[in-house]
């Protein structure tokens, strides 16, 4: 995914088929096979347009993850923090919202706090990874927590860049107890929920001899 930052909002493209920029598709007349893969292929060819989070954008990013998230208060490192009150991005495709991603930044740190699309697999979320990343450009290490059933989420760090830095065995448990009681206990793919997992993306290292 390639896309650079002018101004407020960028625009950022991306191909269904091998994740390379390419112009928006979004005339139905442009595609020409009334399939339902032709009909995802148009909405992932349509652009998203990325601009910053705004405390406006509180109401329907709170009510999405009370939804599907447990709320505004996300559990790691044996702390709550709210998610919603720091800095971030919002995705819009066609002027709504399908994406939201928040950081925290300490020193040359930066900590992706969260990030999540409502509409998945269509290039979303490395459109927000893309904006943040620029954002937080002079930081020379970018961090995350997940849990060990999010497959998907390894997936989709690994493949652009991040690495496995931390195992926390018993840590969403011990959340659980003592944070935050509506955490699940199985997770994605029946999975029971445990384990906290620290993902790392270093970057502005001196080159090698």
């Amino acid at each position: 995914m390639r896309g650079r930052l002018t101004g407020s909002a960028t625009r950022w493209v991306a191909s269904p088929f091998d994740g390379t920029a390419t112009r928006s598709v979004c005339d139905a007349d442009q595609l020409r096979v009334p399939t339902k893969r032709a009909i995802k292929m148009r909405r992932s060819l349509c652009a998203v347009v990325i601009r910053e989070y705004q405390e406006s954008d509180r109401g329907w990013a709170e009510a999405f993850l009370n939804d599907q998230f447990g709320g505004a208060l996300q559990a790691r490192r044996g702390e709550l923090i709210d998610v919603l009150a720091l800095p971030g991005f919002v995705a819009e495709r066609n002027g709504r919202p399908v994406g939201v991603v928040t950081y925290r930044r300490e020193s040359d740190e930066c900590e992706l706090a969260f990030i999540a699309a409502l509409e998945r697999h269509e290039g979303v979320g490395t459109a927000l990874l893309g904006a943040l990343l620029e954002a937080v450009a002079e930081c020379e290490r970018v961090w995350l927590v997940t849990t060990n059933d999010n497959l998907e989420a390894l997936r989709f760090y690994q493949r652009r860049g991040f690495v496995l830095s931390a195992l926390r065995p018993g840590a969403v448990a011990d959340s659980r107890q003592r944070l935050k009681p509506q955490i699940a206990s199985v997770g994605d793919f029946g999975i029971p929920l445990r384990d906290e997992l620290e993902l790392r993306l270093l970057r502005n290292r001196p080159a090698g001899p």
